[in-house]
């Protein structure tokens, strides 16, 4: 189980995948990206890619599309736990941000009254922007947004960018994405340098089947 700021002790089980975690009181810093490596020359046309969007409340599904750069038909609801989250499908590319390369889908934003970097990054793009924007931004300004996302070989699995909430296990991701345990730590090697840690906030990358989510009634 997953909680803000606070670092957690995998307790093991002897026969089943997953995960019992334990808290301790020691402060983390929870915003941890680790973008997937890719090569430009193996990649020349976008994949079929998710952003996962933890809904904040008060938003329509036309202004997340307008954060996106999509149309509506290209969010889907998915119920996590007692709230309605999003899935947005986006093209993903091969692409050098800054000097990463690295897969992402890039948008834009227009900062409103009010606005904070780490509030656009974190209340309207769910923590996946990677390095968006300045040290600081102002009403008006149009700043770029870069995604991180993935692709896979084959058409078979789709990758969603999934960000950690609170009281999220592995186990639980994986179910709530069409996926499994351990295809989530194969493409994301910091959960095998590390097991049992998992914290509010870390971004993930989930090999979801092509069958799709599972979409709130």
């Amino acid at each position: 189980m997953a909680s803000s700021n606070s670092l957690f002790i995998l307790i093991p089980l002897l026969t089943a995948t997953l995960f019992t975690i334990t808290l301790c009181s020691i402060s983390v810093d929870s915003s941890v990206i680790y973008p997937l490596n890719c090569t430009q020359k193996l990649l020349p046309t976008p994949c079929s890619s998710y952003l996962y969007h933890i809904s904040e409340g008060g938003l329509t599904t036309e202004q997340i599309a307008s954060y996106y750069s999509v149309n509506t038909s290209q969010i889907q609801p998915i119920k996590h736990n007692a709230k309605q989250d999003y899935v947005v499908s986006v093209p993903c590319g091969c692409k050098d941000v800054n000097g990463t390369v690295s897969y992402f889908y890039d948008t834009s934003y227009t900062v409103q009254t009010g606005d904070t970097l780490d509030n656009v990054t974190t209340k309207i793009y769910s923590g996946q922007p990677w390095k968006a924007g300045g040290d600081s931004i102002f009403a008006g300004q149009i700043i770029p947004i870069h995604l991180v996302c993935g692709c896979l070989e084959g058409v078979s699995q789709v990758v969603v960018t999934y960000t950690v909430q609170d009281q999220d296990t592995l186990s639980g991701i994986a179910g709530l994405l069409s996926s499994t345990v351990e295809g989530i730590q194969s493409l994301n090697p910091i959960l095998t340098q590390n097991p049992g840690f998992l914290d509010v906030g870390w971004v993930l990358f989930v090999p979801m089947q092509t069958k799709g989510t599972q979409s709130s009634s």
